[in-house]
């Protein structure tokens, strides 16, 4: 639902900026300059918008599907804040921005893009007694 209130708002800011054009109300005339061509107001119309693609198709998400691929981490609940936690901790290296990730993992577990699964190790240790250890895999489609 909010992909088609988005595709109509930015269709709408589209036939506005045309009608500013038109009338010659733009603080510029002609071709966008300086800081105007990022917008690149003169191409054609958003026909098709899905924020789970938008998503898959981030950089970060990217780069964060390669330094995760085939590694195992401690499990610790299960929240996407969980996640976030316990990928932060061993990412550390990579000079990763905490909120970034969590931000990442956060949609990525709301539009189904991430799974994950769990493994318990058994042990009986003298010096510790008997338990177990639980590790994840995460994977990123």
């Amino acid at each position: 639902m909010l992909d088609k209130e988005f595709y109509k708002l930015y269709n709408f800011i589209m036939v506005f900026h045309r009608i500013l054009d038109y009338y010659s109300l733009l603080p510029y005339w002609g071709e966008e300059f300086g800081e105007f061509t990022r917008f690149k107001l003169k191409t054609e119309e958003l026909t098709h918008f899905s924020y789970k693609n938008a998503v898959k198709r981030s950089n970060f998400y990217q780069y964060l599907k390669c330094i995760i691929y085939e590694n195992v981490y401690s499990a610790n609940g299960n929240t996407a804040y969980d996640y976030a936690e316990e990928l932060y901790f061993y990412l550390r290296e990579y000079d990763i921005d905490f909120d970034e990730l969590w931000t990442c993992i956060e949609m990525a577990v709301q539009y189904d893009l991430l799974t994950c699964e769990d493994y318990i190790e058994e042990y009986d240790d003298p010096d510790c007694g008997k338990g177990y250890n639980a590790y994840r895999q995460f994977y990123l489609k």
